[in-house]
């Protein structure tokens, strides 16, 4: 039963990390202010839209990816044009972006109920020693996975491309997700420096989230440790 319990609180550790993840995606997909901040300063050379018009696409993008809008049906003025914005084929594309999306940000429910549910059983069964048990399982996890992140990290940082086209490969249909950019509007504003930084304030929201938990196990730890001095 104890042996039992100790995986419970390993798997609860791991979640709890995990966790971290799903939030600072969360937090990426929902900065609206920062999508605009972004348009103004990058350059998308293969299209004359506003600035306005492609933050106003993007977080449309995002909004409708995580299930906040219920269509993409929108127009921009493109080369002095009004045109419509999507096309049967960047829709789909949307579409599985969004079952992805959703499907990850519903984990910010799931996994605190799994983790409450695991919880109160090692605590029913370790009493106190629950607790430590918790910290050094969550530092542990934090450690493998920091090396893990660390090594996509540079991946991306040296070749973005095959970093994002893996991405794809894993996560949504490669073929899918191809697009030509005499064809796309949506690819000729979803330039890869715009993906780039939105990887990189990922990264560095989920390693600020990943911290907070560890700091206060490293605390508690020491605290521990100092009174059995």
């Amino acid at each position: 039963m104890r042996t039992i319990a100790k995986i419970c609180i390993w798997i609860s550790a791991m979640l709890l990390l995990l966790l971290a993840m799903v939030f600072a995606v969360d937090i990426v997909s929902a900065d609206h202010a920062w999508v605009e901040r972004e348009f103004d300063r990058i350059e998308t050379p293969d299209t004359d839209m506003s600035a306005e018009d492609k933050a106003r696409v993007f977080n449309r993008m995002l909004a409708y990816s995580r299930g906040e809008a219920d269509s993409l049906d929108m127009t921009v003025t493109e080369f002095g044009k009004e045109v419509t914005m999507f096309n049967e084929r960047e829709l789909s594309h949307m579409v599985d972006v969004r079952v992805l999306l959703t499907s990850v940000l519903s984990l910010r429910w799931i996994f605190p109920l799994a983790m409450a549910a695991l919880l109160a059983f090692a605590i029913a069964v370790l009493k106190r020693q629950s607790v430590r048990t918790l910290c050094k399982a969550y530092i542990v996890c934090l450690a493998m996975v920091a090396l893990i992140v660390a090594v996509l990290g540079i991946w991306a940082a040296a070749d973005f491309d095959s970093f994002w086209r893996v991405f794809h490969m894993v996560f949504l249909d490669l073929e899918s997700s191809t697009f030509d950019v005499s064809e796309s509007r949506m690819i000729r504003i979803c330039t890869a420096e715009l993906f780039f930084d939105m990887v990189v304030r990922f990264f560095v929201f989920a390693v600020v989230l990943a911290a907070i938990p560890a700091v206060a196990a490293g605390v508690y730890m020491a605290i521990r440790r100092r009174r059995q001095i």
